[in-house]
């Protein structure tokens, strides 16, 4: 009768930990590092260049940026919307993208911001991981 060994056992070199478990063990997660690298623009429209690193060693797959704003506590409205979608599709482990977005503002939002900055809310979502990240911008 074949004896079985529970998981995690390994008899063959006791006390050493075998070198795929070494490997496995400085291996990050996937993970998210986001940048703000540009805001232009003036009056009714801005323009925001920002950047994404999937900081683990894992492919993240069906990534997706959601942005927001708000000033004062008040979201602003982007091309008429509450928030702008983008899809980036599958993120290597690694790998650094950066996207630039034009966008409309309302009349008002567009005076407001000027005076005052913005919060840019950015929820950063894949099939494995999501994360929300807010930076506040000085216009």
């Amino acid at each position: 009768m074949k004896q079985v060994r529970q998981c995690g056992e390994h008899r063959e070199r006791p006390g050493i930990v075998p070198d795929i478990w070494k490997k496995m063990r400085t291996r990050k997660p996937i993970g998210f590092d986001f940048r703000v690298i540009d805001i232009t623009g003036r009056g009714l429209s801005r323009t925001v260049t920002v950047g994404l690193l999937n900081v683990g060693n894992f492919d993240a797959h069906h990534v997706q940026l959601e942005l927001e704003a708000f000033c004062s506590g008040r979201r602003i409205r982007l091309d008429g919307r509450d928030y702008l979608i983008e899809n980036l599709g599958t993120l290597r482990a690694r790998q650094w993208v950066t996207k630039t977005r034009t966008f409309g503002l309302g009349f008002s939002d567009g005076l407001r911001i000027q005076g005052t900055g913005i919060t840019l809310k950015v929820t950063i979502s894949s099939d494995e991981k999501t994360e929300i990240i807010s930076h506040y911008y000085e216009l």
